[in-house]
């Protein structure tokens, strides 16, 4: 694509998304401004040298916190935006993450309790991490969040022929395609797991035995995850503390395994030959079943439509990931 058509489809899109925005935000309800700030396209601060959220967006997302802090999606963001230096008049914020079993939430509120000084509070929100009996994973609900933020809205094509070139090669409408392609990045950018926090909590080359027993459960919860990059992360640290035992191996089979999912769907999804129909599976529909379900799941239906089997065959190890630069 030209980067003068890559602007123009870049503009229509912004001006769509704002427009969806502003209709969010003016029903007043939190959950709606949350993903209205979400969807504002971000704007360039030539002075900063980076994007920045528009003075609207940060207006509907101060609301959304004022009034419903008492979702877990919108208290994570609300702490969140005060360890970034941002308001910390966040106490109910973080007496709904505290109702959390989630080990993600109990891993931010360890940070924003050693950040206060309160080691107390710290420690106990760092033992309820360990113990935590799931890892606990909010891209699903933001996926869901802002597929009904934008289900129905009429997504802008400026280009019909490479609209009808991508029609060609896979199942649906080009613009629900588009639609799904921007949910999963500004998801991906409102979404923080708390991995950091969790690996320097659990550290590869950890030698106190009891922290090792702890760390164990937390980094198999995170192995657990219905999300990739939670459950790569949990894998791969647990095949490293487990050194040469059975453990080890395990991981580093389900690690393989994770692997096939990942690039034996990627190879349908980002398809753009029409001399092959890719995916048999719509882009909206993939969406549906990675808000419901995760996406681990997710992808593991997607194969079985593709009729593709869900382990590697013997032997098969993941293609090296060229470099980004």
């Amino acid at each position: 694509m030209a980067p003068e058509e890559l602007l123009v489809q870049v503009q229509a899109q912004n001006q769509a998304r704002m427009e969806q925005a502003r209709k969010l935000a003016a029903t007043g309800e939190a959950l709606n401004l949350y993903a209205a700030a979400g969807l504002a396209p971000l704007s360039l601060d030539l002075q900063a040298g980076q994007l920045k959220p528009a003075p609207e967006a940060e207006r509907w997302l101060l609301e959304a916190i004022a009034n419903g802090s008492d979702e877990s999606l919108i208290a994570a963001t609300a702490v969140r935006r005060c360890l970034d230096g941002g308001d910390c008049a966040v106490e109910r914020a973080v007496a709904t993450l505290q109702t959390e079993e989630g080990a993600d939430a109990q891993l931010l509120l360890m940070r924003w309790a050693q950040t206060r000084g309160d080691q107390d509070r710290a420690n106990k929100a760092k033992q309820r991490a360990l113990d935590a009996p799931r890892y606990g994973d909010q891209l699903p609900s933001i996926i869901r969040l802002l597929d009904a933020a934008t289900s129905g809205m009429a997504w802008p094509v400026v280009q019909p022929q490479r609209a009808l070139q991508w029609e060609r090669a896979n199942n649906g409408l080009y613009a629900e395609h588009e639609r799904v392609v921007t949910i999963f990045s500004i998801a991906l950018g409102m979404w923080q797991p708390e991995l950091k926090a969790a690996l320097a909590l659990c550290p590869a080359d950890e030698s106190d035995i009891h922290q090792r027993e702890q760390c164990r459960n937390l980094l198999q919860r995170m192995a657990d995850s219905d999300t990739m990059i939670i459950a790569k992360a949990g894998a791969q640290r647990l095949a490293r503390i487990e050194a040469q035992s059975e453990s080890a191996r395990s991981s580093a089979e389900y690690l393989r395994q994770l692997d096939w999912l990942f690039f034996r769907s990627a190879e349908f999804l980002n398809n753009n030959d029409p001399a092959r129909k890719a995916s048999t599976v719509e882009p909206q529909v993939y969406m549906r079943w990675f808000g419901e379900e995760g996406e681990i799941p997710a992808m593991r239906r997607f194969l079985q439509h593709q009729g593709e089997p869900l382990l590697p065959p013997a032997g098969w190890v993941a293609p090296p990931v060229p470099p980004t630069s």
